[in-house]
């Protein structure tokens, strides 16, 4: 009994020391401490390495030659995948010998599947380029000008091989522990997860002898990004789509230009094909999130007692103008994307168009540049953290509904009882 009233911290801090000395047990003494360190030194190098090909560009490493657009692709895309996957790497490294607080227990769920994935795609992407280098490295030195020292390029790419073999070596042993150690941390997360309902339902029942009947089984209001409160974020997220749509309208009446949708931080062109969609779409947007502002502020002020049908209703107009908005933003988005020429989509459409096949147009090729790409990096992250935010209001118009439905349940139940009391 004294195990479920010990305090959390001091029961974690027993199990990292069994875990630790299991690693002990199972590596030695040297390998336990060094196996995560050395992942971490990994993924600084993987990502440095990302960032230091995406900085440089293709010019400066001298390539030339029949192949040299096709190589400068195969580096591109070593270099993000170098990023993306130095990222998913730390992640699941930390997953690997931390544990998440209390409040984010629907997340500890899959505490070892976070931790295997995201190590395991680190793993396999260096396994790839460790496999993919070598055939470059021979289109490079075959097609290098005759003036090429070839012979510290030969050094430096047999460096490189081994280099990329050695990180390929640790990336297999931490992945082992980490496999290994994981397993065990998700047990230990389950297991808490029992403990803690065990002791939600013992109180409850206590408290149901002491004739205490408000702790049924009412709706719990979800945390938007794992700690947030719903409504005070939704009331937020209303009052910055206000400010958006103010900006935006006098925006494309003042210039002509269109706002860019998630693009909005650029630059932005003038697009006559959606005029018109926007002009219209942000007043509307605008009233309907001063409605959502009224119904959100209420529910965030009075979230410990039923909410009106009239707060509901604001918040499903919000959603729903919102939802409308985001679709509409595709285009708006989309063509202002054109309209700059980002990656060179305009030209290359143009030119195809203009000599009606694609190998005429090969010319205008399709690339990215570095500011392309951080232009495209930035939609994407206003588009998730937009789309995330509509489903959230979504998600506090359902909380809401329920909630106020279960204590209406409750109140029906106790007017019943004290009715046959009475009779």
């Amino acid at each position: 009994m004294e195990a479920h009233h010990q305090d959390p911290e001091v029961h974690n801090e027993i199990f990292y020391a069994s875990v630790h000395k299991k690693r002990v047990d199972e590596n030695g003494a040297a390998f336990a401490i060094l196996h995560l360190p050395a992942a971490y030194l990994v993924c600084v190098y993987v990502l440095f390495e990302g960032f230091f090909i995406v900085h440089e560009g293709t010019p400066s490493l001298g390539l030339h030659g029949p192949f040299s657009q096709s190589e400068s692709v195969f580096l591109y895309v070593v270099a993000w995948g170098d990023i993306v996957s130095a990222v998913l790497g730390f992640i699941g490294i930390w997953f690997s010998h931390n544990l998440l607080p209390t409040d984010w227990r629907s997340v500890s769920r899959m505490h070892s599947t976070y931790a295997k994935m995201g190590t395991g795609v680190l793993l396999a992407w260096r396994c790839l380029v460790l496999l993919s280098i070598a055939p470059w490295a021979g289109i490079l030195l075959a097609f290098s000008p005759p003036q090429t020292d070839k012979v510290w390029m030969y050094i430096l790419i047999c460096a490189y091989i081994c280099l990329s073999i050695f990180l390929v070596y640790i990336l297999v042993m931490a992945f082992c522990q980490i496999v290994s150690d994981s397993i065990y941390f998700q047990q230990h997360a389950d297991k808490q997860a029992v403990g803690e309902r065990n002791t939600l339902l013992a109180n409850a029942s206590v408290a149901r002898r002491n004739g205490d009947d408000d702790v049924g089984d009412m709706e719990v209001e979800p945390l938007l990004f794992g700690f947030f409160e719903l409504a005070p974020t939704i009331t937020v997220y209303t009052i910055v789509i206000i400010i958006a749509c103010v900006w935006s309208f006098l925006h494309i009446i003042l210039t002509g230009q269109t706002a860019g949708g998630w693009a909005f931080f650029s630059s932005t062109p003038q697009v006559n094909t959606t005029f018109w969609c926007e002009a219209v779409l942000y007043p509307i947007c605008f009233g309907c999130a001063l409605v959502g502002l009224a119904g959100a502020a209420t529910l965030a002020k009075n979230a410990a007692v039923p909410g009106t049908n009239q707060s509901r209703a604001f918040v499903l107009i919000f959603f729903l103008s919102s939802a409308l908005r985001f679709g509409l933003l595709f285009a708006v988005t989309g063509m202002c994307l054109l309209e700059k020429n980002s990656c060179g989509f305009y030209l290359h459409g143009i030119a195809t168009i203009a000599y009606s096949s694609p190998s005429p147009a090969a010319g205008i090729a399709i690339h990215c540049t570095g500011t392309d790409w951080m232009l495209l990096a930035g939609v994407l992250l206003y588009f998730l953290l937009d789309g995330y935010l509509v489903w959230g209001t979504y998600k506090l118009y359902r909380h809401r509904v329920l909630l106020d439905a279960q204590r209406k349940r409750k109140c029906a139940g106790d007017n019943m009882y004290v009715s046959q009391a009475q009779y």
